[in-house]
């Protein structure tokens, strides 16, 4: 069974003509499954449900710079 690797999205503000948008490189997309993975795409929500998805995942990337690396530190 192909594992499935979850992948955070950035969310990209509307404006008054266009909603809000889930923005991802498609590089990240192209990696995984070319390592044989399913790509999972997980924006922005609460603790509660990234709990539930992060269970179901084998493996999570991380996309982002300083500002994930400071958060992800600060919860350490």
């Amino acid at each position: 069974m192909k594992p499935l690797i979850g992948v955070n999205v950035d969310i990209k503000p509307g404006t008054a003509e266009k909603p809000p948008e889930c923005s991802l490189q498609a590089p990240y997309i192209e990696a995984i499954q070319k390592s044989g993975g399913i790509p999972v795409l997980i924006p922005p929500m609460s603790d509660s449900d990234l709990a539930l998805i992060v269970e179901r995942l084998s493996g999570v990337v991380f996309v982002g710079g300083p500002t994930i690396t400071q958060l992800i530190m600060a919860k350490r």
